[in-house]
């Protein structure tokens, strides 16, 4: 498999080493992972691995999702792909469906990482003389060369202040590894709760003239001078873009990717997300969702427990065809009540929930039920606090 593996574009100005929370670079510790972000080689798909045509802040992987503003909706769809540099097992696969040859001033496509607590990024000291430097590095490949954006952004007080590294593809369909380095944010610090978002980055696809301008920024700040150059790769449908192996670390040194277990990366993503059933999930059509007991003769509630303390109390997701819920019962209950509408959320927690589904009638109250797919592989639950 070719690759190129290209030279960072490295602002030195901010004088921070590559030391890593004070120890060696690619050495791991239990108070911060190296890699800040959670599932960056997209080995976790809950919700599923093919999205065609996603719209604005659709969850194609796990953390991950398209930012899109104007006329560029549903102009990419998603695939997890098997295609990727030595190293890694999947990549996401952007592929344009629909072409725009030109783009309003409002218009652009990202492709963005939901973001980042800001309890997890507080050694980070940003708005501090203390503030640390930041180099991303990650795998990209596409069949048009042209110059991109990465971007971080902090959600201020007054504004969201953000800065722009642009990277080249330089060969086309070839794995190219990218690694840029941001200087220190020492002015601006994230006005969010703890479990808030401190801040987000942004993979810039295309953009409108809104945020062209040029000479590009070289500060953090609130301007339109953020992707000054870039291609347009909504251009045709013809155009494919690649990215995999995404790591965001303190110093302004990049080390090897810091490949975590799936039960790892999974846990983490859960946290944000957690899914039982659908066809991600795999089974026959007949799997499980949660075990309750008849509440009165027309509903059932089910007591959901997390696997993990989820980032806060979250909203509920469910398949949207009330037939493709039902329940085991003990014989004469009856034994197989089918629902009457699609189940709703009635408390959650960060630790449960409790979510209540209605039927055609049960027999006895106060039965135990188990609640579960009707022969449908695609019938889920699930639960959401993303950022």
């Amino acid at each position: 498999m070719s690759t190129i593996q290209t030279n960072a574009i490295v602002d030195a100005s901010g004088g921070n080493t590559a030391t890593v929370n004070g120890i060696s670079p690619l050495a791991n510790t239990t108070r911060f992972a190296r890699n800040l972000i959670i599932n960056g080689d997209f080995k976790v798909a809950q919700r599923g691995t093919t999205f065609a045509a996603a719209t604005s802040d659709t969850m194609v992987s796990d953390r991950w999702a398209p930012l899109i503003g104007g006329a560029a909706g549903g102009k990419i769809g998603f695939t997890r792909s098997t295609d990727a540099p030595e190293g890694f097992k999947y990549s996401t696969k952007l592929d344009v469906s629909t072409a725009m040859s030109s783009l309003a001033s409002g218009d652009f496509y990202i492709f963005k990482y939901k973001g980042f607590e800001r309890q997890d990024i507080e050694h980070l000291n940003f708005g501090t003389s203390d503030a640390k430097q930041l180099t991303l590095s990650f795998w990209v490949k596409s069949n048009k060369t042209g110059t991109m954006y990465a971007e971080l952004q902090v959600p201020t007080s007054s504004a969201t202040m953000e800065l722009s590294r642009p990277y080249t593809i330089n060969a086309a369909n070839t794995w190219e590894k990218k690694t840029l380095t941001w200087i220190p944010n020492t002015a601006h610090t994230p006005n969010s709760a703890e479990n808030g978002a401190g801040m987000y980055l942004y993979m810039w696809i295309a953009s409108g003239s809104n945020q062209t301008g040029s000479p590009l920024a070289t500060t953090w700040n609130n301007n339109s001078n953020r992707t000054t150059g870039i291609t347009n790769y909504l251009d045709s449908t013809s155009n494919e873009i690649y990215f995999t192996g995404f790591q965001l670390e303190v110093g302004d040194t990049a080390t090897d990717f810091e490949h975590r277990t799936h039960g790892d990366v999974l846990a983490a993503c859960q946290r944000y997300y957690y899914q039982i059933g659908g066809a991600s999930q795999g089974g026959d059509g007949f799997q499980y969702l949660a075990h309750g007991f008849a509440d009165n003769s027309s509903r059932a509630i089910h007591l959901v427990p997390f696997p993990h303390d989820m980032r806060a109390a979250p909203t509920f997701v469910c398949s949207q065809t009330a037939g493709e819920f039902y329940w085991r019962a003990h014989i004469g209950n009856p034994t197989s009540p089918t629902a009457t509408a699609i189940p709703t959320l009635a408390t959650s927690t960060v630790r449960m929930a409790r979510v209540d589904c209605n039927s055609s009638g049960f027999n006895t109250v106060g039965a135990g039920l188990f609640f579960e797919q009707k022969n449908s592989v695609n019938t889920f639950i699930a639960f959401s606090a993303e950022l």
